[in-house]
């Protein structure tokens, strides 16, 4: 588990919960991996919720900068974005911690 978890996870915040959980998703969950759709600046320009992002500078399936570069290029709505730096595809506490208080603080 430790390799497959090692390209979600910061390893740096490599805890027993992270653990447990990646061990669990991948043991009882059915994961799809087709590739995402992908939402064309025609269909995003129709969109006119507020659009925050969080995202991860080390994910190995979104890298980070550039979806929030594609984002800013679609998506007319988009109000905020933040790069968790250095994480990976699965927050560490301290991301979720940065997490919340954006959506508080909002």
């Amino acid at each position: 588990m430790y390799k497959v978890s090692s390209g979600f996870l910061t390893l740096s915040e490599y805890d027993d919960f992270a653990l447990e959980y990646m061990s669990l998703t991948f043991q009882h969950c059915n994961m799809d991996f087709s590739p995402l759709p992908i939402i064309t600046k025609d269909s995003a320009k129709h969109i006119k919720t507020p659009i925050s992002i969080f995202a991860a500078e080390k994910d190995i399936l979104f890298p980070g900068k550039k979806m929030i570069r594609r984002a800013k290029d679609i998506f007319p709505s988009l109000k905020h974005t933040v790069l968790l730096n250095n994480s990976k595809h699965a927050p560490t506490q301290d991301d979720f911690k940065v997490i919340e208080n954006n959506i508080v603080s909002d």
